[in-house]
């Protein structure tokens, strides 16, 4: 592979009126983007929010073009116009799920963790009482440690958190995006870009791991992206490091990483077959990112705990043809009962077993994942491009297949074009993960959060090649000057520092709460959690005169959105509540459990506040796993 020749560096006059005039733009942007997050009073904005968040036949066109204008100055005024551009189409989404308050299956009415992002979110908040993860959070320890150290910071407001967490989503989106753009052109970043946030819009508004494996997923691309148009293979090396961590954040498909590496032995090669020296220090960065997950989690869980350990029922799933990560508990509820790492060992044993009494079974579910990935449903590669009409959809599905197809050859076949060589042999490794990381496990290509960013740029590059090649004009696709620095590498090392030391920051900044004892009526049990700004949603009554915006929602429009939860047990469960009330989603600072509070709104206090209360459990077994409970007494 020869190396990618280097752009023409064109420099803008350093005079500090053009610094300040800079900066003053950049915060006013960032001012912008507060505001579309907070402000209520709108009827225009809750509708372009609604429509950023759930359209797709008229949003992706236009984000393609806006972008393509937004990429297309090659100064760093362009720069600045698609971040800030990207950071408000990012944060529109999330306000359309604020002013919609529709539910999804990782946040209920709009907000309250739902599922796993509320074992990550549960978890994190017992980091900050000095309890320690649960085995969920235990087996990717990275994000809830992040997470807690947001929440630490922000006073515990989970709207303020959310908004961090997809600003810098957007931010390491629009990097990738960027760095296409330096090499491929306007048209083809803002392909890049549309399609990244179609993908992550989902995610934003949960505490869901993907937040963390897509943003340093995009970040680990960017950087190898800069490595190899540079050529520097320490930024090749960085960005290994951050797709490595990626994929400890949000397990996914790991022999990406591999391919990855072999890619950049090739490319940074001197005399010899292959780079020995990138293969040392490629190998020191995974071993790295692999370790600081371990540091991690010694930090943060007092028993020993297997990395990933939940992994064993994806493959036990695979072994049985193809049923999924439930089967495993569903044939050995005893194993599944048993404490890490002990359950990890004898699952694996279970599974061997398996393998060696029904191979063809194995063989079955290695193809139906594989079919799933071009299929026509929820788990094809390309499921997250999808909206209110479904033979659109389909169509643009089916020609992003095409492209990706042609993309993947290119990269193949025409091995000196670097680029395209490393997309295609990282989205080889993304492909043949997928026996080990189902697409059936979760639709929308979820478990993928961390290598998504290759196979959005499989058909960016096949697009980019049938253009070049049929006479496109050469405006959109012409390579941009080359910036002096990129944001991705600040920003990864800065997400990196925040998850490593954010545990060992919470012990010392930590001050034990004298949380006073609650004396209940026989039946009711004590409670005592805290009740913060931006981490509550409340119904009020049909007849009260006011616009539905997060935290406040009618009584019809909360029972109807709730409706959108996976499960039918909670929906009932909420559509049995009367009255005014609030829900809470947090932990007893007492015992750590998790809870979903009811609670009469007359009875709180305003936030910031510790409560102190009795209440009863559901008696609905259907929602013990739910934790609803319902406040009866509040202390004062």
């Amino acid at each position: 592979m020869k190396k990618i020749p280097q752009p023409r560096r064109r420099l803008l006059p350093g005079s500090t009126a053009g610094a300040l005039l800079q900066t003053l733009l950049l915060m006013a942007g960032l001012a912008v983007y507060v505001f579309l997050l907070t402000n209520r009073s709108l009827p225009l904005l809750r509708t372009l929010g609604i429509f950023t968040r759930y359209n797709f036949t008229l949003l992706a066109p236009l984000l393609v073009a806006a972008f393509t204008l937004a990429f297309t100055p090659d100064t760093r005024w362009g720069r600045i116009s698609a971040f800030l551009l990207s950071l408000w189409v990012f944060g529109l989404s999330l306000t359309g799920l604020w002013a919609s308050g529709q539910s999804e299956p990782g946040a209920a009415s709009g907000l309250l963790p739902w599922t796993d992002a509320a074992n990550y979110y549960h978890d994190a908040l017992r980091l900050l009482e000095g309890f320690s993860f649960q085995l969920f959070s235990a087996w990717r320890p990275l994000f809830p440690a992040l997470l807690a150290g947001l929440l630490g910071a922000s006073g515990q407001n989970l709207q303020a958190v959310l908004g961090i967490l997809v600003l810098i989503a957007g931010l390491s989106a629009c990097a990738l995006s960027l760095q296409v753009r330096y090499t491929h052109g306007s048209l083809a970043a803002a392909a890049t870009l549309t399609l990244l946030f179609l993908y992550y819009r989902r995610f934003s508004g949960t505490t869901l791991s993907e937040n963390l494996g897509f943003t340093l997923g995009c970040l680990g691309l960017a950087l190898l992206w800069q490595g190899a148009r540079q050529h520097k293979a320490w930024s090749a090396v960085a960005g290994l490091f951050s797709t490595a961590l990626a994929l400890n954040a949000r397990p996914g498909p790991f022999f990406a990483l591999a391919f990855m590496l072999v890619w950049g032995m090739r490319y940074f090669r001197r005399t010899s077959f292959v780079s020995w020296r990138f293969l040392g220090l490629g190998l020191a960065a995974i071993l790295a990112a692999f370790t600081s997950n371990m540091l991690v989690q010694r930090q943060t869980t007092r028993e020993p705990v297997v990395p990933f350990g939940n992994f064993t029922s994806a493959l036990y799933g695979v072994a049985t043809g193809g049923q999924g990560w439930t089967q495993f508990r569903e044939d050995h509820p005893e194993v599944a009962a048993l404490p890490d790492p002990e359950r990890t060992l004898v699952s694996l044993q279970v599974i061997f077993k398996q393998f060696a009494a029904t191979p063809e079974k194995a063989l079955a579910g290695v193809r139906y994942n594989y079919s799933l990935l071009f299929s026509k449903s929820y788990y094809n590669l390309y499921a997250y491009v999808r909206g209110e009409n479904d033979l659109v959809a389909e169509v643009v599905r089916l020609t992003l297949y095409a492209l990706a197809a042609i993309g993947l050859l290119y990269g193949l076949i025409e091995r000196k074009d670097a680029l395209a060589t490393l997309v295609s042999l990282s989205a080889i490794g993304v492909l043949l993960s997928a026996p080990f990381v189902p697409p059936g496990d979760a639709f929308g290509m979820r478990l993928y959060a961390a290598g998504i960013a290759v196979i959005i740029l499989l058909p960016v590059m096949g697009s980019f090649f049938l253009l070049r090649r049929f006479g496109a004009p050469g405006r959109v696709l012409s390579p941009a000057s080359q910036p002096h620095h990129s944001p991705a590498l600040m920003v990864m090392i800065l997400l990196t520092a925040a998850a490593l030391l954010a545990p060992a920051a919470i012990g010392l900044a930590r001050q034990p709460e004298q949380i006073q004892p609650v004396a209940c009526p026989d039946g009711q049990t004590p409670v005592a959690y805290r009740l913060t700004p931006g981490s509550l949603v409340r119904v009020i009554r049909e007849d009260t005169w006011q616009l539905d915006w997060m935290p406040e929602f009618h009584r019809g429009r909360f029972v109807r959105q709730i409706h959108n939860l996976p499960s039918i047990e909670p929906i009932e469960e909420f559509e049995r509540i009367e009255g005014e009330f609030t829900l809470v989603s947090t932990i007893d600072l007492i015992s750590g459990v998790s809870l979903l509070i009811v609670a009469p709104t007359a009875q709180l206090p305003s936030p910031p506040a510790v409560v102190r209360a009795c209440g009863e459990w559901s008696a609905n077994p259907a929602v013990r796993a739910f934790s609803f409970f319902y406040i009866r007494s509040t202390l004062e």
